[in-house]
């Protein structure tokens, strides 16, 4: 990787969350490392409509780290 730079932020004592921005040739993106401390940090949600974004389902949850895994339940069950 051409450059790597991170930042990390705890909330109480429940999680800590790592945050590394990636850029390489013709890619730029993030990873997240999560340290749960209680599993009471943790909640999954689904879409509240079909075509609501990730980012709208975090700010709708106020979510600190929101995470797109949709194409797992498309592999999963077959159906769009």
């Amino acid at each position: 990787m051409k450059n790597q730079r991170s930042f990390s932020i705890s909330f109480g004592e429940k999680v800590t969350i790592k945050v590394y921005s990636l850029t390489e040739t013709g890619y730029r993106g993030y990873m997240a490392k999560v340290r749960l401390h209680s599993i009471d940090a943790l909640e999954m949600v689904l879409a509240g409509n079909k075509g609501e974004t990730t980012r709208e389902a975090a700010k709708r949850t106020n979510a600190v780290l929101a995470i797109n895994a949709g194409g797992a339940l498309i592999h999963i069950t077959g159906q769009c």
